[in-house]
This record gives structure tokens, sequence and C-alpha cells, in this order.
């Protein structure tokens, strides 16, 4: 049985470096470091500490909502629905943890009102200040190496997929129409968009399994 299906009382539990689970995450969130527009001087990640989250409630809401796609898929090569681990930064990845994903409180980006997750975990990486516009408070840039910043590491329930290659936010139209028969939107890295995103227009699509504490290092 996958690890991220144990719950415990505790609604985080630290992992120990030692764990399987704690290797993994270490290593994926290293191997998905891909060069990013926005961060071009990112060079690694010092991890500090892992944390495997345990919240029953949202966990029955996302494998409720799996089912749901689950029976919407029509084609019979279908016999599963597509997931992914991606990443999600915020600087309110404690508020996410404790009560889950929110599309009401997010906000409009290049593909509408949704939840953004990258595949590259240096693209979550500068959405962990906050994004454009918001550097570190503490040392005012957002290159800062000193301070600590929190990602979440998520299993999304992808379903099947509208692809995009380029940005506009009424293609988020094209998943949330009634009988759409799609369930997320895929923006494909390529010429206008430098690193793939996938977008959940349900906020019960994703579950954060995963809370890393880390430091950015950069070249300079």
């Amino acid at each position: 049985m996958s690890s991220f299906l144990r719950h415990s009382s505790d609604l985080m539990e630290e992992l120990i470096s030692s764990e399987r689970d704690y290797q993994f995450v270490e290593n994926h969130m290293r191997e998905m470091m891909n060069t990013n527009p926005w961060n071009p001087e990112l060079t690694g990640f010092k991890i500090g500490k892992i944390y495997r989250i345990n919240h029953p409630e949202n966990w029955k809401k996302y494998v409720e909502r799996k089912k749901e796609i689950a029976a919407e898929v029509v084609d019979e090569n279908e016999t599963f629905v597509k997931e992914l681990r991606l990443y999600h930064g915020s600087p309110y990845v404690e508020k996410i943890v404790a009560e889950g994903f929110r599309i009401d409180e997010s906000k409009n980006g290049h593909f509408g009102k949704g939840i953004y997750f990258a595949e590259d975990s240096s693209k979550s990486n500068y959405y962990t200040l906050g994004g454009s516009g918001h550097p570190c408070p503490v040392h005012k840039t957002h290159t800062c190496g000193e301070c600590e910043r929190k990602m979440l590491l998520c299993i999304v329930a992808l379903g099947k997929q509208y692809v995009v290659d380029k940005f506009g936010s009424k293609q988020a139209d094209c998943v949330t129409k009634r009988n759409s028969g799609y369930h997320t939107l895929r923006g494909a890295k390529g010429q206008s968009i430098d690193n793939t995103e996938h977008i959940i227009y349900d906020q019960r699509q994703a579950y954060p399994q995963f809370l890393i504490v880390y430091k950015a290092t950069y070249s300079s």
C-alpha cells in the first residue's frame, strides 16, 4: 500500500531522512529542478524538513472526485484515472494543509480562475514567495537563499486533459463548461509556455501529500 494512504491522528507527520518517503521526495524535488526563466540563477535546494500530510477528510473528497472522473471516462482504452505528483508553491501552504485547496480563494491566472500545479519544482519555487511582485519580505529579492521556503508535493487527478500551447484565460471554458468531457487543462511547454503546468477547476482533484521546508540556493 502506498504511504500516502496511511493516516495518523496528527495533521502533519515529520519524516526522518532514512525513510523511503523522505528520500523519494528529496530526489524527486531535485530531479524536477529544470531551467526556469524566472529563476535563472537557481542552482539547487537545501531541504530542512519534510512532512507527510494526514488529512482523512480531504483525502476522502479526493477519492470521491476521482471516482466521479472514472465514471465520466467513456474511452474503452482508459481503465484508470491518470494521476501525477505535481508541485504547488504558495506563501499560504499551512492554510492549504489545514483546509485543502480553495477555488474561491484562487486568483485569475493565465488559464483563468483555477488551482495551478507545476511538473518542475523550480517553477513552484518562484511562487513560494507569492510570484511576480513578491520578493522575500526580509531581503527584498526573489533570489533569497537565507530564508526558509515551503512547497507542496501533491497528488492530482488529471482525468481527460484539454491541452493548449499558448496562454488564454478563456481556454478554461473548454474544461469548465457543462458536459465538456475534460477534467483539467494542461499548458504544454513550447514556444509560448516555458514550463508545463496543470490546472484544475474542482478543488477536490488535488490532495497535498507532502510539505517540504527548504532553502533555495543561487549562483549569485
